[in-house]
């Protein structure tokens, strides 16, 4: 990861990819995991869990991470 981080952030940037996976409905399109629910309070702890892990790869790296791509995705 900090290799990959190194070789590529300055020249290019990086690309995220944050999965969401609370959706009220079931459809057909998502193959990811995912959690059918309309209780919109589950999703504040998974989103603070998330900018937590952020973090976490944030400490590990030399430099500011230039985001070229924000994907997000799920459920």
């Amino acid at each position: 990861l900090i290799q990959s981080f190194n070789e590529s952030n300055a020249s290019e940037g990086i690309s995220l990819y944050i999965h969401l996976p609370f959706c009220e409905s079931l459809c057909t399109f998502c193959g990811c995991n995912k959690r059918i629910t309309k209780r919109h309070e589950v999703e504040s702890p998974y989103i603070t869990a998330v900018l937590k892990e952020w973090g976490l790869y944030c400490d590990l790296f030399d430099s500011k991470p230039i985001i070229k791509e924000l994907h997000f995705g799920g459920g």
